[in-house]
């Protein structure tokens, strides 16, 4: 074998193990990540039984005492830094009898990152995973741990009088609220009791989100 080949072969050699390397090392701190992906949404149904789950009045914090568990309960991967391959935002709304409702910065960043989360208080959620999934309103609730159903936000239920309503878009949505997929700059508008004066439909979002 000429040096050249030597040379050639060697430099494959190494670069394979390199690759072989960096994948252990990313997989030893994102162990749950590709036996997780398969799992995104299966539980996702009534929150009651979350984790420290907020039912009370607003304004909420981020809730970041118990998130681990919540991840744990809803089979959500927890990730040592955030994703890149799936990379979308939202912006999402709360008005209650129309006053608006802040949604905390740092939702779902605890020691480790949620594929959904916030970094401050504009509302901008961030989906931010290692793989192409399905992430849903009520993943974001579910990982906030703020009550959230057909019927409910936090201490907030629907009457007759009070309805709960959600726009997307500016446009009222009629389906299951908490399996609303997460979508590339949707505006989201959750509106209990009386509406605001005017329904956000979009959102300046920033250059490269």
């Amino acid at each position: 074998m000429s040096r050249n080949e030597k040379l050639f072969w060697g430099t494959f050699t190494a670069l394979i193990v390199v690759g072989f390397v960096a994948a252990v090392v990313y997989r030893v701190k994102n162990p749950t990540v590709s036996s997780n992906i398969s799992t995104i949404g299966a539980t996702l149904a009534d929150p009651a039984g979350l984790p420290g789950l907020l039912t009370s009045n607003a304004p909420w914090t981020s809730n970041s005492e118990t998130i681990s568990e919540r991840m744990d309960a809803i089979s959500m991967p927890k990730l040592s830094m955030e994703g890149a391959v799936m990379h979308i935002h939202q912006q999402l709304n709360i008005f209650v009898d129309g006053a608006n409702v802040p949604v905390p910065a740092n939702i779902g960043i605890a020691g480790f990152f949620s594929p959904v989360h916030t970094h401050d208080t504009t509302g901008v959620v961030h989906v931010e995973a290692p793989f192409v999934a399905k992430f849903t309103l009520g993943h974001f609730f579910d990982i906030w741990g703020v009550r959230f159903t057909q019927d409910c936000i936090g201490s907030y239920c629907a009457s007759e009088s009070k309805p709960l309503r959600l726009y997307i878009n500016g446009t009222l949505f009629s389906g299951d609220y908490r399996t609303v997929e997460l979508k590339a700059h949707d505006v989201y508008a959750l509106v209990y009791g009386t509406l605001p004066q005017s329904i956000p439909s979009t959102f300046a979002f920033p250059a490269g989100y």
